[in-house]
């Protein structure tokens, strides 16, 4: 049994699931390299990692939340980034790939928003 650990947006109050981390096997034994099972595509019921699906969702995370504050951490934790009545909404990797396609990024606002955010007005 282990802990599953999600990708959150802290800024949005959204998160990516990655599955469980594993550092052993079935019998105990250590694994070569501590791995996760990495998100989950619902419409196969199939686990993606170091796959296309898997790049495609985490740059689509990625995109959307650019200049945000993302935090790796385990199940639990994202209830304690609740603010008032919001809590962390866990995303598809289905939906985060296809908002991917409504972004425009603009570098000059993003660097204006980034700017009034970490070091106030001027």
């Amino acid at each position: 049994m282990g802990i599953g650990y999600e990708l959150v947006c802290v800024d949005c109050k959204r998160s990516l699931g990655m599955g469980k981390i594993y550092w052993q096997d079935e019998s105990g034994a250590p694994l070569e390299s501590t791995t996760f099972d990495g998100v989950f595509n619902r419409a196969t019921r199939q686990w993606h990692k170091r796959d296309e699906f898997f790049g495609r969702t985490i740059e689509a995370f990625l995109i959307q939340h650019r200049n945000h504050e993302i935090r790796f951490v385990p199940e639990g934790v994202d209830e304690l980034i609740e603010t008032g009545d919001e809590i962390v909404e866990l995303l598809d990797p289905d939906e985060i790939i296809a908002a991917q396609n409504a972004v425009f990024p603009d570098p000059d606002q993003d660097l204006k928003e980034w700017e009034h955010k970490y070091r106030g007005p001027r």
